[in-house]
């Protein structure tokens, strides 16, 4: 003899504000919870659709788009919370389907947990926070930001882009500045950066520590050093990224150019930050 899930009985109540949690959870589960299967295939489609609107199109490139999102996600959950507790009601007495088990539910729960965050990955936009200090003023410690994914694919980088990009020597993502364009030289004397032997207009650098260091006690496997550095020829599809707070950095200084290849992204806006007058500062 088997034990199997006792069949559901005829009349079982719906419960509206369990219909709102599980729409909570996924949009669109409420009403299936509440026995209207086209009704929560149509309120998912419209969040998936929504969703893909906002994170694909490039609204969310301008923090204004980031509000927008906001308010029409919170709206759009808080609606679709009531309208799945009204059917629970209206259904409430209406014998129950063959989707209506927990290990529907469950199921469904699971997919989104697993499915949902893997599609933010083809977003042209996505979120980062700064664990460091090597960016300070410009970047602070638990700001969180957005950066374009997409812009440099179609577009070189520019003296001054603020970027995420990436090195072998160092697992996940770094945040910098490009300060050396390809097909440029550029060395470093006490601290001073030049570009081809001039003077480079420097006014993102910051520095913390008065100590002037030579080049042979930081000299790094390539021969870099942190206030002191010969001339580096910047090969092509390659840019020399700096920490804009230079005595706190570890940047192309120590492991060289880094290539196109490697720069993620251009940041964008801070959307987050403990201090509440930079949330929405452009980053551009």
């Amino acid at each position: 003899m088997t034990v199997s899930d006792p069949e559901p009985v005829a009349g079982q109540p719906r419960k509206p504000w369990l219909a709102a949690l599980l729409t909570l959870m996924v949009p669109g589960l409420g009403q299936l919870y509440g026995s209207d299967l086209k009704r929560s295939v149509a309120v998912y489609l419209g969040y998936f659709c929504g969703i893909a609107l906002f994170f694909f199109s490039g609204i969310l490139k301008a923090f204004g788009g980031l509000v927008a999102f906001v308010v029409v996600f919170l709206a759009f959950l808080i609606w679709a919370m009531w309208d799945a507790a009204s059917v629970a009601r209206r259904n409430r007495g209406a014998a129950p389907r063959p989707f209506n088990r927990w290990y529907v539910y469950g199921a469904v729960i699971l997919a989104q947990a697993l499915i949902g965050p893997g599609l933010l990955d083809f977003s042209p936009v996505k979120a980062f926070k700064i664990v460091s200090g090597s960016m300070e003023p410009a970047l602070l410690v638990r700001d969180r930001i957005y950066a374009d994914r997409s812009h440099y694919s179609s577009v070189k980088p520019k003296r001054g882009d603020l970027v995420v990009y990436s090195i072998p020597e160092e697992p996940g993502q770094k945040v910098g500045r490009v300060v050396g364009l390809e097909g440029e030289e550029i060395e470093f004397r006490d601290k001073v950066a030049y570009i081809d032997g001039r003077l480079l207009s420097d006014p993102w650098a910051v520095h913390t520590d008065s100590t002037i260091y030579p080049r042979s006690p930081f000299v790094s496997a390539d021969g870099a050093a942190r206030d002191n550095l010969g001339r580096v020829k910047i090969p092509k599809g390659t840019y020399f990224v700096l920490g804009d707070n230079r005595d706190r950095s570890f940047d192309s200084r120590f492991f060289g150019p880094v290539p196109l290849s490697r720069l993620e992204g251009r940041l964008l806006y801070v959307y987050l930050s403990p201090d509440r007058s930079r949330i929405g500062k452009s980053l551009k």
